[in-house]
């Protein structure tokens, strides 16, 4: 869990009273809780719904699911654009599946209301709305704006990552929140507001123990340990390439499609110091052949940072980002210390599991699970342990920090790519040889 986030939420303060509230009422089951979830797209769908569906057959939970169409013009134009990419067409089937499947229970169960957001009488009723928790699960160019409003309105705000596409939006939001939080004479606020990483959920069990198992130390301390941090590396790379259904939330790059993920875990055991400019010391950054028209921006990038581990010192951080990269899916992080290393494997084909290897072995030895994120976040949520474990939680200060990277390596890649076309790959082409490729734009 984010240290940061679980000192904020321990403190005696308005909003966190009324969160503690809510808590005890998923808790005990003692009422309806009311959950918003602001886009029926496929985060939605995929991420979310199945886990609901429990809750509402317990009659625990109301859902109100908001977008901008009518339901079946939504599920249309959603199917449509996804069937265009023949390389989906098994994940089309679930997508059908579970808009069919959602549309008969908003027709059959009372706990269940979607709005139309484009229909006035509907969105009257939802600017007027009072909420426990609300999902913001639109496309990141619009995540302020859309939860500015739920502000005093709903106890818990949780907004999917990255925080938001335009960084000075996000700064002015945050100072928002900080001046009712703060300021002399003004109401204190009742409304918590989170950014949520679901690879920070994925690895939650490991950042829930890293203050009692303390891998990382000096080896002089007793116990087990693998010695100091030294190096970090990463991978997130995918074979397939850009698809057309994605093409609108991936038009900012893969920059801030995936590195935000690795920028959310990697203070697990390390932390930045100073300015993006400080610690970004190179990105390389190249585009797959036959990318969706939309998406001019990077769909591969090689990293290499330079962070600060427990007790001061340098670590040297290198790994990659992107899509139409390889063959098959490879997706993991490692942290190497004087004796060993810890390895998250994070493919949802893989071991799903954080690894342990001390040096002069090659045996893996197993100390926690990975798991899928969002089903971890739910869970906490709705048993009413989010106080004690806020899952893939961040505070605003930290999503502020990490959207300001986000930006700076962003508008170095539109420099350059303004006066020189970013390099090329055939999709299915090997890591080594598209990084060989790409063009270094810090």
């Amino acid at each position: 869990m984010d240290p940061d986030l679980k000192i904020q939420l321990e403190k005696a303060t308005p909003r966190n009273l009324a969160l503690r509230a809510l808590m005890y009422t998923c808790k005990t089951e003692a009422q309806f809780v009311h959950i918003v979830c602001v886009g029926a797209g496929d985060a939605f769908l995929k991420r979310y719904w199945p886990h609901l569906q429990t809750s509402l057959a317990h009659n625990f939970v109301k859902l109100t699911v908001a977008d901008r169409f009518p339901l079946t013009e939504l599920m249309d134009k959603k199917i449509t654009v996804a069937t265009e990419d023949p390389s989906i067409q098994d994940g089309v089937k679930e997508l059908r599946r579970l808009y069919r499947e959602f549309t008969e229970h908003v027709g059959s169960n009372r706990h269940i209301k979607y709005v139309d957001l484009s229909e006035r009488q509907g969105r009257d009723w939802y600017d007027h709305l009072l909420a426990d928790i609300v999902f913001i699960l639109v496309p990141d160019e619009i995540h302020v704006k859309m939860a500015r409003p739920w502000v005093r309105r709903a106890n818990l705000i949780i907004v999917e990552k990255p925080y938001n596409r335009d960084f000075y939006e996000a700064v002015s939001f945050q100072s928002e929140m900080k001046k009712m939080t703060t300021g002399k004479g003004r109401k204190k606020p009742t409304t918590w507001v989170i950014a949520f990483d679901h690879y920070l959920a994925k690895i939650a069990d490991y950042s829930k123990r890293r203050e009692v198992d303390r891998l990382f130390r000096d080896p002089g301390t007793s116990g087990a340990s693998l010695g100091i941090l030294k190096k970090a590396s990463f991978a997130l790379l995918e074979p397939g390439g850009v698809e057309s259904w994605r093409a609108e939330s991936l038009r900012a790059g893969m920059t801030y499609d995936l590195f935000s993920h690795v920028l959310a875990m990697l203070p697990v055991e390390l932390r930045c110091e100073g300015g993006p400019s400080d610690w970004i010391k190179r990105v390389a950054v190249a585009r797959h052949k036959k990318c969706p028209e939309s998406v001019t921006a990077e769909t591969f990038a090689h990293f290499e940072l330079l962070l600060k581990n427990a007790v001061g010192q340098d670590v040297c951080v290198e790994g990659d980002v992107g899509k139409g990269v390889g063959t098959s899916q490879e997706k993991w992080m490692r942290f190497s210390g004087q004796d060993g290393e810890v390895q998250f494997d994070l493919n949802p084909d893989g071991t799903r599991s954080v690894n342990l290897r001390k040096d002069g072995t090659d045996l893996w030895e197993k100390l926690y699970d990975v798991g899928n994120g969002h089903p971890e976040l739910l869970r906490e949520l709705l048993s009413g342990q989010y106080m004690n474990n806020p899952v893939g939680g961040m505070p605003l200060e930290r999503a502020i920090a990490i959207l300001e990277a986000l930006n700076f390596v962003r508008e170095k890649v539109r420099d350059f790519s303004e006066s020189i076309e970013l390099p090329e790959y055939e999709i299915g082409e090997p890591l080594d040889t598209i990084r060989n490729r790409a063009a270094p734009v810090i």
